[in-house]
């Protein structure tokens, strides 16, 4: 059985000069994956996920042959699973190649493990975790998970919120804060607790962060410059980011304008707004039409490039 890494697909984002997200796409299965290196997630998420899930990462070949024992010893006398023995490889293993929940399964589960050691680099792995782990409903890794969740890029991320999105994908359709605050909290409790036990966290800052309620801010639906958005996608359908020179403000502003505008035109009348700086000719906004969703004023047609008499 050779290895062979699947094709991960990731999510379109369009950004405006600051950075700031205007439009993002799911993927062809309908799923928000934002493609991240290491280096753009902050330290404390990384520190709390290796140091919660797999304290030997760095050491180990794939597979934790001391947690392996130690879980089928508890599973013998007690006949359930008290814990587990899931390395972070073994659970990329798992999600790149799905397994049913049998003995077999685990072996081959381990097997897929030790081979991804064997061909990936250990940065590689732990890239490809932050990347496709569940996050809840159609969600996946770090990236998606921050804007959906807190309304923020995964290198703003403080411990609090980095603790929760460690917890989250043990159970993703439980822990996820839009459908229980509660059991968020618990969750990302249990984290900052096993922190503190690592010195990764004091003890006071632990009871002060446990205390404080989950930080959710949902990330509204972005969907600013859509035609523009949609045409920058698929003139590059391997372009993960696209970056733009659009005012994100100022988009918005013409936006709202030419909506409100056309409260007082005739039925099936659209309009285009194109603003660009004369002096380095960047575009600064661009309104389409006015209004995508507008069927009556064919909203879906782009006027800026549209040929016209």
């Amino acid at each position: 059985n050779p290895l062979t890494l699947p094709i991960i697909q990731t999510s379109t984002v369009v950004v405006d000069r600051e950075q700031t997200i205007l439009r993002h796409f799911s993927d062809q299965t309908g799923v928000f994956r934002h493609w991240v290196e290491l280096e753009d997630i902050n330290p404390l998420y990384l520190q709390a996920l290796i140091n919660y899930e797999d304290r030997y990462f760095y050491q180990h070949f794939g597979i934790n042959p001391f947690a392996t024992l130690r879980a089928l010893g508890q599973w013998i006398t007690h006949k359930k699973v008290i814990s587990g023995s899931s390395t972070l490889t073994m659970q990329v293993a798992r999600l790149l190649y799905p397994h049913p929940k049998t003995i077999r399964g685990k072996i081959e589960q381990m097997f897929r493990a030790f081979q991804l050691e064997l061909t990936l680099s250990k940065q590689d792995i732990l890239t490809l975790y932050v990347n496709i782990a569940p996050m809840g409903g159609t969600t996946q890794g770090v990236q998606a998970a921050s804007w959906r969740y807190f309304s923020k890029d995964a290198s703003s991320l403080n411990i609090s919120e980095s603790a929760l999105l460690v917890a989250l994908p043990q159970r993703p359709s439980v822990y996820r804060p839009d459908h229980s605050l509660e059991k968020a909290t618990l969750a990302r409790n249990k984290v900052l607790k096993r922190l503190a036990t690592f010195n990764l966290v004091s003890a006071e800052d632990v009871q002060r962060y446990q205390r404080e309620p989950v930080n959710y801010q949902p990330g509204q639906t972005l969907f600013t410059a859509p035609l523009l958005s949609e045409d920058l996608r698929k003139s590059h359908p391997n372009q993960n980011i696209i970056h733009t020179t659009l005012n994100n403000s100022l988009q918005k502003k013409i936006e709202r304008f030419i909506k409100e505008q056309s409260q007082n035109w005739p039925d099936k009348l659209s309009a285009a707004v194109l603003i660009v700086n004369n002096l380095d000719h960047q575009v600064h906004a661009y309104g389409g039409s006015t209004d995508l969703v507008n069927n009556e004023r064919v909203g879906h047609v782009n006027m800026v490039t549209a040929i016209r008499s």
